[in-house]
């Protein structure tokens, strides 16, 4: 075979491997809400429309406590390494904080699993 011939036949076998991805792809369900560990844990445990929405508020109640403690940590992190520039006494009770944020963190999630 041609050097030519080889890469036609290259050249077409991968626009063939192409359009069978993006085939396999657009004709795939597509549900934007819930997302997928949503839907799993929604279709395994069989929830009603009322266990969906307590869901939905467990999950909004967990986000939330963890975007706020999160932004807590930040800040904690900052004035931590703060003391790198300054010299200063509080780095022994920064360490505490940031023990006490990740206590607190493991606490939350676990109640939120429970």
């Amino acid at each position: 075979m041609k050097r030519e011939n080889i890469l036609t036949w290259l050249v077409i076998f991968l626009a063939l491997l192409n359009g069978a991805v993006l085939f396999y792809f657009i004709s795939k369900e597509y549900s934007p809400e819930p997302g997928p560990p949503d839907r799993i844990i929604i279709e395994a445990l069989q929830f009603d429309d009322q266990q969906r929405a307590e869901f939905d508020r467990l999950k909004g109640d967990h986000h939330r406590k963890m975007v706020e403690l999160n932004a807590r940590f930040r800040l904690t992190m900052e004035n931590y390494f703060l003391t790198l520039q300054t010299n200063s006494i509080g780095k022994d009770s920064l360490e505490q904080i940031i023990t006490e944020i990740e206590k607190e963190r493991l606490s939350i999630t676990y109640s939120h699993f429970q």
